[in-house]
């Protein structure tokens, strides 16, 4: 099995984005994207819980 990869973006100025993991919808000024992918996005929150359970 291959581990997710998290890599998490500054973004220009508040955009609205639906969160992958938790689906909580959010204007957000960074955002994560899940091994790359811009249509998997993970929000702050989300990416600071997961990448310390991903070590």
């Amino acid at each position: 099995m291959t581990a997710l990869r998290l890599r998490l973006h500054r973004l220009d100025r508040k955009t609205g984005i639906a969160c992958s993991r938790c689906g909580t919808r959010s204007q957000a000024t960074a955002v994560a994207t899940l091994d790359a992918d811009w249509t998997r996005l993970v929000d702050r929150g989300c990416y600071d819980a997961w990448s310390k359970q991903l070590g």
